[in-house]
């Protein structure tokens, strides 16, 4: 562990050296997900087809970008996230 500022909001904290997305506190991190959320929505309502792939795609970048989670972290955290949604929407089809 070692003591870090976030870059957000500058509250001093401890961090894993592992942390997916360092130098953020809990909530500045939660806000980052909340904007990825709210544009997420927004690609999904706009989605056509059955093609997932451009989504995931997107998410993931935006889980790097916006979210500030390591490159490696975020690809994995958004095909999570897409599993997520596939069993969701499985379930309410049937």
């Amino acid at each position: 562990m070692t003591e870090r500022a976030c870059r957000d909001c500058g509250c001093l904290g401890n961090e894993n050296l592992d942390d997916s997305a360092p130098s953020l506190c809990p909530d500045c991190y939660e806000k980052r997900l909340e904007r990825i959320a709210t544009l997420f929505e927004q690609k999904c309502d706009a989605f056509e087809g059955n093609d997932i792939t451009p989504l995931v795609v997107w998410l993931a970048g935006a889980l790097e970008t916006i979210g500030g989670e390591k490159r490696e972290f975020a690809r994995h955290h958004a095909n999570q996230l897409a599993h997520m949604v596939v069993l969701a929407v499985n379930q309410q089809l049937n």
